[in-house]
C-alpha cells in the first residue's frame, strides 16, 4: 500500500494556505468595496498582506536557511519559489501601503489613485494565489500535482478561505466593537455568502476533474486521497467539513436576521472554511507521489547496421 510523500509537509501546507487565504482576502473585500460595501469590507484588506507577509516565515523555515531565501529573492530567473517571492513581495508591500493611506486615521489616498492602487494589488494577489498552485505544479517527478488545473483550484480555493477569514475576523471585531452599521454589515454578509456558495460548487467541480484528469498517470495518488490512508481525511476533514457543512451555513447565513445570529454563522462558517483550505493543501502535497522520469534518449542507427 502507498504512503503519504514526507519531504514536503505541514511547513509548506501552512505557507500555501495562509499566502492564498491573504491573497483570497483582499480580492474578496476588493470585490465587495466596487459593491458598494466599503467601510466593512476594510476588515478583509487589513488581514490580507499581513497574513501574507506571516505565510513566508513557514517557506523560510521549510527552506531551512534564511540565506536560501534572499537567494531566491534575488535570483528570480532560477525557480518558481524565487519568481513567487516577488509576487508576494509586490503584493504585500500594496497591501501595506493601501493599509497605510487609506485607513483610520491616515486616510490621504482617494479617487482615481486609490482605484488604481486597488487595481494593481488585486492582480498581485490574483497571481499570488495562482503562483501557490503553479509553485508545486511544476514539479514533472510528481505527476499528481504536475496539472493545469492545480493553479486554479488553488485560486478558487483561496478565495473562499479568504472569505472564511473575513467571516471569523469580521464578526469578532464587529460583534465586539458594533463599530458597522447593522444593514450594511449583514449585506456584506449576505453577498459574501453567496459568493462563498458559488466558489465551493466551482472548487468541487475544479477539484472533480482535477481528480479525473490525474488519475490516469497517478493513480496510486488518487486512490491514497479517495480510499487509502488519507480517505478519511480527504472525506472528512475536507469534503464534509470544509465544503459541505460552510456551504449549508453560508445558505443560512443568507436568511438570518442581523445581529448575533448572523455573526455566529458567519463566524464558524469561516473556521471551517479555513480548517478545509489548510487540509486540501496539506493532502495534495501528501498525495504526491514521486513517479520515474524516462528521459528520451535519440536512437543513432549507424550506417549498414
Amino acid at each position: 500500500m502507498q504512503v503519504p510523500q514526507g519531504i514536503w509537509r505541514w511547513k509548506l501546507a501552512f505557507y500555501l494556505f495562509l499566502a492564498g487565504t491573504g491573497a483570497g482576502a483582499y480580492l474578496a473585500s476588493t470585490l465587495m468595496d466596487f459593491l458598494g460595501y466599503g467601510e466593512v469590507s476594510k476588515v478583509g484588506v487589513v488581514i490580507a498582506a499581513p497574513t501574507v507577509l506571516f505565510s513566508t516565515l513557514f517557506l523560510i523555515a521549510d527552506l531551512g536557511q534564511p540565506m536560501r531565501f534572499i537567494k531566491a529573492f534575488v535570483s528570480p530567473q532560477h525557480s518558481w519559489i524565487s519568481r513567487g517571492t516577488l509576487i508576494l513581495t509586490g503584493f504585500i508591500i500594496l497591501g501595506l501601503v493601501h493599509i497605510g493611506l487609506n485607513m483610520w486615521p491616515f486616510q490621504v489616498l482617494g479617487g482615481q489613485t486609490l482605484v488604481l492602487l486597488k487595481v494593481l494589488a488585486a492582480a498581485f494577489a490574483t497571481a499570488t494565489a495562482v503562483y501557490t498552485g503553479i509553485l508545486i505544479g511544476v514539479v514533472v517527478a510528481r505527476p499528481f500535482w504536475n496539472n493545469a488545473m492545480l493553479p486554479f483550484l488553488f485560486l478558487i480555493s483561496a478565495t473562499s478561505t479568504g472569505i472564511g477569514a473575513i467571516f471569523l475576523s469580521g464578526g469578532i471585531w464587529f460583534g465586539l466593537t458594533g463599530g458597522a452599521e447593522a444593514n450594511a454589515l449583514h449585506g456584506m454578509l449576505v453577498a459574501l455568502g453567496r459568493m462563498d456558495m458559488v466558489l465551493i460548487a466551482l472548487e468541487s467541480l475544479i477539484l472533480y476533474f482535477y481528480l479525473s484528469i490525474v488519475s490516469g498517470r497517478s493513480k496510486d495518488s488518487v486512490d491514497l486521497l479517495l480510499s487509502g490512508p488519507l480517505a478519511g481525511l480527504f472525506w472528512v476533514g475536507f469534503a464534509l467539513v470544509g465544503l459541505v457543512i460552510p456551504f449549508v451555513m453560508d445558505w443560512a447565513g443568507v436568511y438570518a436576521s442581523t445581529g448575533a445570529a448572523s455573526l455566529a454563522i458567519n463566524a464558524l462558517s469561516g473556521i471551517l472554511l479555513l480548517v478545509g483550505g489548510l487540509f486540501l493543501r496539506a493532502l495534495i502535497l501528501a498525495a504526491g507521489l514521486r513517479s520515474p522520469i524516462y528521459v528520451r534518449v535519440p536512437v543513432v542507427v549507424r550506417p549498414g547496421a
